[in-house]
């Protein structure tokens, strides 16, 4: 499956380790660190009526998200902009400003699509996908003897 390269990381050419060879270990975990580094967590809760998705979106604005769905997909992307002032040209250093993020979550067949409703309030973003008639979950709690 791997080149036998693929598993000596360390092995120098030419006084530099070869990160950059194609069948490097890390190079497909760091390409995905990267992707998801700027992503916001995102936990999914399902009850027996519905199911809610919480975003992790501190410093964003109701405004600055949009939810919509394509084909069985739900897409939530968010983008802060700034516009440029004079106070822009005297950072000597910023580590946070502008940023955006989209996140893609699959339905399934339970979710009444035409009831999805969403609220943002303290940094978290909900969005609440009621489910259809029929599908609703029933737990049953068993004893343990």
């Amino acid at each position: 499956m791997f080149c036998k390269q693929a598993y000596h990381p360390g092995r120098q050419h030419h006084g530099r380790f070869r990160h950059h060879h194609p069948h490097h270990p890390f190079k497909h975990f760091m390409r995905q660190m990267k992707e998801y580094a700027d992503t916001p967590p995102a936990n999914v809760e399902e009850l027996d009526d519905q199911y809610i998705l919480s975003i992790y979106a501190p410093g964003f604005e109701k405004e600055d998200f949009e939810i919509r769905i394509k084909d069985e997909t739900l897409v939530v992307a968010g983008k802060i902009t700034q516009e440029m002032t004079e106070d822009a040209f005297r950072w000597r250093r910023k580590e946070f400003g502008a940023r955006s993020f989209e996140r893609y979550f699959q339905l399934n067949e339970k979710i009444d699509k035409n009831s999805i409703s969403a609220k943002y309030e303290d940094g978290v973003l909900k969005i609440t996908l009621p489910k259809l008639e029929g599908f609703e979950s029933h737990t049953q709690r068993i004893n343990i003897e």
